[in-house]
Order: C-alpha cells, then structure tokens, then sequence
C-alpha cells in the first residue's frame, strides 16, 4: 500500500511511522514509569500501614503495661497501708495488755513483799547504790578502780517491796522496748518488700 504514493508522501509517511514508534515507545516507558511509580506508591503506603499497626500495638501494649504498673503499685500502697494499720492496732493492744499485766503484778508483788515486813532483802546500802547506778546507765557505773566507796556503818537492807518494784518496773520497760523493737524491724521488712530488696 505505501508502494503506490508518490516518494514525497512516502517519506513523510515513513517519518510519520518513525514518530509514532518513537511516541508509542515513548508511551510504553512513561506507563511503565507510571506504572512502576504507582506500584511503588501502593507498596509504600502498605509499609507505612504495617508500622502504624506496629506501632499502635507498641502504644498499647505499653498503656497497658503502665496502667498494670500503676494498678500494681496502688495495690502496694494499700497493702502497706493495711499492715501499718495492723502494726499500730496490734502495738497498742500489746502496750495495754503489758500495762495491764505490769500493774496487776506490781499489786501482787508488793502485797507479797509487804506481808514480809521487818526483814529486808539480801541487798545492803552498796548493792542499791550499784543497782540504781547501772539503772542510770553507762554513765552511771563505777569505774572498776574503786570510784564508789563502802559504808562503814551497820549495813541497812533495802525493803523488799522497793526492790521488787523496780526489778518488776525494769522488766516492764524490757517488755515495751522488745515490742518497739518487733515493730520496727516489721516495718523494714514491709519497706523492703515494698522497694523490692527484701
């Protein structure tokens, strides 16, 4: 068919041809372009959409994981409350119950040492005197290089209620530091739980 034309239209229809190879080639590399941009395009947004679910999932995961934490250490605080409640109760029921023993035995220790009048006790003037020095403490015993002198005079006996009264007010005080001392070390175990180092 482009045999018949005349040689002027044949070269401009064989130019045309080349153009149009040229645009239809042309046309291949810009959808292939196009094409490759686009898919491109839809693999990155996918990507994208993958690390927004990651990382909403990490958001909450770790809202999670703080409100666990926080429930956890409210209910630490709570515990630690309740068991300082109990500590407190339970030291002023001991403190009652020590006061009350330590009066009923005060009452029968000295009903007992007073129906034994005009004899004393095994303690002479010296012996009081070392016993309330050391009631006193460090600071009040003697020096062993004879610091306290003895009495010359007839050695008069303490009354057996004096005596019996201050052993019984001694192991009294003995008592009452011994709970004070149960408490606080209760108390530092609880702290070490709470903190974790116990």
């Amino acid at each position: 068919m482009l045999s018949m034309l005349p040689a002027p239209v044949k070269a401009w229809a064989s130019q045309y041809a080349i153009w149009l190879k040229v645009a239809a080639a042309l046309c291949v590399v810009v959808g292939g372009a196009a094409a490759g941009w686009q898919a491109r395009s839809v693999l990155a947004d996918r990507e994208l959409a993958n690390k927004d679910l990651i990382l909403a999932t990490l958001r909450a995961s770790a809202s999670k994981a703080y409100a666990e934490s926080l429930s956890g250490a409210r209910e630490l605080e709570k515990q630690r409350e309740i068991n300082a409640q109990l500590l407190d109760r339970n030291r002023v029921q001991r403190e009652q119950a020590l006061r009350l023993h330590s009066v009923a035995l005060s009452q029968e220790v000295l009903s007992y040492a007073q129906a034994d009048t005009g004899r004393g006790c095994g303690l002479d003037p010296r012996g009081v005197q070392l016993h309330d020095q050391a009631a006193a403490g460090p600071s009040g015993v003697p020096e062993a290089s004879g610091g306290a002198s003895r009495s010359d005079g007839p050695a008069a006996r303490a009354p057996a209620a004096r005596i019996v009264a201050v052993v019984t007010e001694n192991y009294t005080t003995y008592h009452a530091v011994a709970g004070q001392l149960a408490d606080l070390q209760a108390w530092v175990r609880d702290v070490c739980e709470v903190s974790g180092r116990g």
